[in-house]
């Protein structure tokens, strides 16, 4: 039996994509949405919002996520009301966990 490699199983695999986004917001460090896309990855999530106002930095999020930020849609917002917005428009139900 072949192993597949990551590429193969994403190709092959029969998507179902949940009616699930992540919404980022007061992180500290990159390499926490680097992780965010890693699980987002894993779950099939359809889509990340990062709310921030600064700069980031993209070498230590896609050195933390590998891969994973080619195959998440992601946008960056700076204000928690323009995600909200975005969530509330596409009927998407808002659910709050810290980590």
């Amino acid at each position: 039996m072949k192993q597949l490699n990551h590429y193969e199983f994403k190709k092959n695999q029969k998507v179902f994509k949940p009616n699930i986004i992540i919404i980022l917001e007061n992180f500290e460090h990159e390499e926490n949405i680097g992780s965010a896309f890693r699980l987002a990855d894993a779950f099939n999530i359809q889509k990340i919002i990062i709310v921030t106002n600064r700069n980031l930095n993209f070498k230590k999020i896609e050195k933390t996520a590998r891969s994973c930020v080619s195959y998440i849609p992601y946008e960056i917002t700076p204000s928690i009301d323009d995600a909200i917005k975005y969530v509330k428009q596409n009927n998407f139900t808002p659910i709050s966990v810290e980590i």
